[in-house]
């Protein structure tokens, strides 16, 4: 059996996310822009793009499992990436952040969705103080020298916080 088309896998996320919005604005804008930022920094793959596509469905979509995905043909690799993209349940924001980190430690492919994801959302939402204020944790617990392919993400996410930094300093 043939895996999914890229352009069926993302038709699919979208209509499974029914009518939920992105600050107000359907849903399709941020899981195009995930994908577009693993496009902007030269690191996706038609995998990690049907990852990023797909990246929320577990936390968003009531009932949606890796059997619905694997019906609709995702490979294997895009089912497991989601997954592990999805927060573990917790009594708070940090402590499923906490548990996700560790989830995604050794899985670049995952990794490079997650700072696709930070970044859009840190570019485009309406969370910036909060992305910033967890920036240091999510730096600490998912950087790792080694994966050079995340190199230009992590320079983006980096400068976007000093420059959340300098403003913090310009108001002091």
């Amino acid at each position: 059996m043939t895996n999914i088309t890229l352009e069926a896998g993302r038709a699919w996320c979208i209509s499974m996310h029914g009518n939920q919005k992105y600050d107000g604005k359907p849903f399709s804008i941020h899981l195009d822009g995930v994908v577009d930022i693993l496009i902007e920094f030269g690191v996706a793959t038609y995998k990690n793009k049907l990852t990023a596509y797909s990246h929320d469905l577990f936390e968003d979509v009531p009932g949606a499992t890796p059997a619905h995905m694997k019906s609709q043909r995702f490979p294997l690799d895009s089912i497991r990436g989601a997954w592990r993209l999805t927060d573990p349940s917790g009594k708070t924001r940090a402590e499923r952040k906490a548990k996700l980190y560790l989830q995604l430690v050794g899985y670049l492919e995952e990794i490079l969705v997650k700072l696709a994801d930070r970044l859009y959302n840190w570019r485009y939402g309406q969370k910036a103080a909060m992305y910033h204020s967890e920036y240091p944790d999510f730096r600490r617990n998912l950087y790792n020298r080694r994966h050079k392919r995340a190199a230009g993400l992590w320079a983006a996410l980096d400068e976007i916080y000093a420059k959340g930094l300098q403003a913090e300093a310009l108001k002091a």
